[in-house]
């Protein structure tokens, strides 16, 4: 009686140890994979930034009134007539 007891109870010590061992091996992967998807996005929204930045476009916010933009500006060509339309803000809904 006392031989199948162990058994059991070395049985249940293994399984938990495998299982912990799975769960090891996945977090080996896992830990790393998430920080390099957050190095990832923070390079990516600095580069994003940068590019927006250049087009003049550093100036928008997104706000619960909408995508909101500080002065804006807009020009171009009419045929043979040149225009500019600025404002203080915009908001586009």
């Amino acid at each position: 009686m006392g031989g199948a007891s162990v058994r059991r109870h070395y049985n249940k010590a293994q399984r938990a140890a495998r299982r912990h061992s799975l769960v090891v091996r996945l977090l080996r992967w896992v830990f790393p994979a998430i920080g390099f998807l957050i190095l990832a996005g923070m390079i990516g929204a600095v580069v994003m930034f940068n590019i927006l930045g250049s087009f003049g476009a550093a100036n928008l916010m997104l706000t619960s009134e909408g995508l909101v933009m500080d002065h804006p500006e807009l020009s171009g060509h009419d045929g043979d007539r040149s225009y500019k339309v600025t404002a203080r803000r915009a908001i586009q809904r």
